[in-house]
């Protein structure tokens, strides 16, 4: 190093180290006028917290003072315990289930009871694993070689006979069909949901502790049971919905056929005029849906009209007004501009399509579910849109015993096409048949069994 302190590598001369020697000499005698500079200074000993002061001195800092306590943690997921037992179905709908086997005493739409006996399909006694299911629990029926076949119901209700336990439903959803001496998977899902600690700062408070979990709510129901529709939230009286056509009337409810209980309406049948409407659609009372909103519309009717093939035109689903679209004989299901998604049939169709339609023409997929009149043929028309999905299911449903044929379609709304709904855009239940000539006999007659709502 030489005295303007520039590191060589080769060997120093007597000269530079004199020089050296000079210049550090002229600092250590007059310190205060040339100071000692330095990155960094280390003291031996001492701890972390101490400090070495100007004039070398040490001193102590205070401990800061404790953060804040951190925000209560975010509701956890949902847990889920779930027992599966193999049983064979059963087409009976009242009685004691056979050993094995299980039932429920209606169409699977309508059915209340499902009667399971304490013996599955390979002789294995659980009864006190069917006895223990709680009430609020799922129960699913499902195939057991196809998983896309099932019917899902919530336990309402649950009575522990000898040999079999009888359990008390409430409907939820379908897919395919489940038919006699089918193998089965009966499978019982129990949900709850449970916080999760919080995020400290130095220590959060732990997250509040769930409910117990419900996997649909009820949230409104048309029935047709009684004199007139009852329902949970709402009625017809209220204005909820808004009633199309002429004669209005119930059917008996002395029948014990679930099939034959329904709230009808109908043109005058000595007055049939082109464009004359049976039906119901929603009014601004009913609470309008949101594709994302977390949803699920079931509709059950009947179409019952009093000649074959008369010329009718029909729109069942959700649409974007919440007034009749017009139908006659100028006028096609397809020439109706609101957006709309759901089942439709032309004149001279015999067969319902799903249809779909945004900001332009309509989409069409069609099906194979018969609706050539008269007939006494029980549909259920069902909806799903999922919390924060842009998809859209739909099934329908035609039942005539407890044996159906069933049809299904989902989309995504908006997917870049004008022909898909919207997620913006709100949506009323439509449920409207008219008849499309001024000279046909006959009326378009539509049954209601029960619309109900679902949120998820």
């Amino acid at each position: 190093v030489n005295s303007n302190k520039q590191l060589y590598s080769s060997a120093l001369a007597l000269t530079d180290v004199q020089g050296l020697t000079t210049a550090l000499g002229s600092r250590l005698s007059n310190p205060s006028s040339v100071p000692i500079i330095g990155p960094s200074f280390i003291r031996s000993g001492g701890t972390s917290s101490q400090y070495l002061m100007a004039d070398g001195s040490v001193t102590t800092g205070g401990i800061g003072a404790t953060g804040p306590t951190g925000a209560t943690g975010a509701q956890g997921p949902a847990g889920l315990s779930s027992s599966v037992f193999v049983y064979t179905f059963s087409n009976q709908t009242t009685g004691t289930p056979a050993s094995g086997h299980l039932f429920i005493n209606a169409v699977p739409a309508s059915a209340t009871i499902l009667n399971v006996n304490h013996l599955d399909k390979d002789n294995h006694d659980i009864d006190q694993l069917l006895n223990n299911v709680s009430v609020g629990s799922v129960l699913i029926v499902q195939k057991a070689n196809d998983s896309n076949t099932f019917i899902r119901y919530q336990l309402t209700s649950k009575t522990v006979n000898t040999g079999y336990v009888s359990y008390g439903l409430g409907y939820l959803d379908k897919l395919g069909t489940i038919a006699n001496n089918d193998e089965v998977l009966l499978i019982t899902q129990a949900q709850g949901i449970q916080g999760i600690q919080g995020v400290t700062g130095p220590t959060g408070a732990e997250g509040p502790a769930g409910s117990a979990g419900q996997l649909y709510n009820n949230f409104q129901q048309y029935s047709y049971y009684g004199t007139s529709p009852t329902s949970l939230f709402f009625n017809m009286a209220n204005g909820c919905f808004l009633t199309l056509g002429g004669a209005i009337a119930n059917a008996t409810q002395a029948s014990t056929n679930m099939l034959t209980r329904q709230y009808r309406t109908r043109q005058p049948p000595s007055s049939v005029a082109d464009g004359q409407d049976a039906g119901w659609i929603g009014t601004s009372a009913v609470p309008v849906v949101y594709i994302t909103g977390g949803w699920r519309y079931v509709y059950t009717f009947g179409i019952e009209d009093t000649s074959t093939n008369a010329p009718t035109r029909t729109m069942i689903g959700m649409s974007s007004s919440n007034t009749a679209p017009v139908l006659n004989a100028a006028t096609a299901v397809t020439a109706n501009t609101i957006p709309f998604f759901g089942i439709c049939q032309d004149v001279g169709e015999s067969t319902f399509s799903f249809y779909t339609r945004g900001a332009s023409s309509f989409t069409k997929t069609s099906t194979l579910i018969s609706c050539a009149t008269p007939g006494a043929l029980w549909y259920q028309l069902t909806f799903e849109n999922n919390p924060f999905s842009l998809d859209v299911s739909m099934t329908l449903t035609a039942y005539s015993t407890l044996a159906s044929a069933s049809a299904n379609i989902s989309f995504t709304a908006g997917a870049g096409s004008s022909t898909l709904p919207n997620p913006t855009t709100t949506f009323h239940p439509l449920l409207i048949r008219a008849m499309c000539t001024p000279t046909a006999s006959g009326s378009a007659v539509l049954s209601l069994g029960a619309i109900k709502m679902h949120t998820l």
